[in-house]
């Protein structure tokens, strides 16, 4: 099924802090109320330092026998204690949803940190703040009537503070000019105050500008708010094949090393892809086989 999505202008402000869970649209005897507007799904999609997109899909059910047209909405938003927007929008081009079926209509939103910081006070030192929005959404029978359906969401979102990734170290066991056992280490630090949960980490190592070790893992686990993990990679180098280079970096060390990569990860508001590319002076440990 296609998601409607309302065009950006309509919806740069709607929901700009907006993390909410609630369904709208039921009588107060508990019965199914002629249209329904239930929040399907909540979402973060790509965040930065500077802001982030919000990403709402709400469910539209049209449970009457005539088409139903989605014609303006209105609402009252507040973060934490702050009364932060009012809007009322008409829009342009009603979204209909036929009889008896429903729809999807998805709100992209995309705001900076700044903007939120000069309007919410309590924002500047918070890891999420909680939300509430009341409002309506109000639609056009085929004779031109007007319904309008109350909704209320509450819930919360994050701020986005960045990861980190990096090399810890290599342990390097019977260096020589042949080759070497070596285990490198690297660190993944959760910049945020909330919780990621890896799904699928991938990785690219190199020293002295030649690729070492690549790879893929998926048994790390979670990374608590502002925590880090660690993961190491045994390998068995060939210096003949990778290059003279690699065993002069590692038999000087700190060696010069590259780690690239992303990790794939969920939190609380869906799931997220973090790059990372860091290039540093990293030590080496240098060990004999009888040690």
């Amino acid at each position: 099924m296609t998601i409607r999505t309302f065009p950006r202008r309509y919806v740069a402000a709607l929901l700009a802090a907006f993390g909410a869970a609630g369904i709208a649209g039921f009588s107060s005897a508990g019965q199914k109320s002629e249209i329904e507007i239930i929040l399907r799904e909540k979402r973060v999609d790509q965040p930065t330092l500077q802001g982030l997109t919000l990403v709402f899909v709400l469910d539209v059910k049209n449970n009457t026998g005539a088409s139903q047209s989605l014609a303006r909405y209105d609402y009252r938003l507040i973060v934490g204690q702050t009364d932060y927007i009012r809007l009322q929008t008409n829009l342009d081009a009603p979204i209909a949803i036929p009889a008896r079926s429903e729809m999807p209509i998805a709100f992209p939103v995309k705001f900076t940190y700044d903007y939120l910081y000069a309007n919410v006070a309590e924002a500047m030192d918070k890891d999420r703040l909680s939300c509430n929005l009341v409002g309506g959404m109000t639609f056009l029978d085929e004779r031109r009537r007007e319904k309008r359906i109350p909704i209320a969401f509450s819930g919360d979102f994050p701020i986005f503070r960045g990861f980190d990734a990096g090399s810890v170290g290599i342990e390097a066991k019977d260096l020589t000019l042949g080759g070497a056992e070596i285990v490198y280490t690297a660190v993944l630090r959760n910049l945020n105050g909330v919780e990621l949960r890896p799904v699928r980490l991938t990785y690219k190592v190199s020293v002295a500008g030649k690729l070492i070790a690549e790879g893929t893992k998926t048994d790390l686990p979670p990374l608590s708010a502002r925590g880090e993990v660690t993961f190491s990679v045994p390998l068995l180098l060939d210096f003949w094949e990778i290059g003279r280079d690699v065993f002069q970096a590692l038999d000087n060390p700190p060696a010069p090393v590259r780690l690239q990569g992303e990790l794939e990860a969920e939190w609380d508001w869906g799931t997220l892809r973090l790059s990372f590319d860091k290039t540093e002076r990293t030590p080496v440990v240098k060990k004999s086989a009888g040690r």
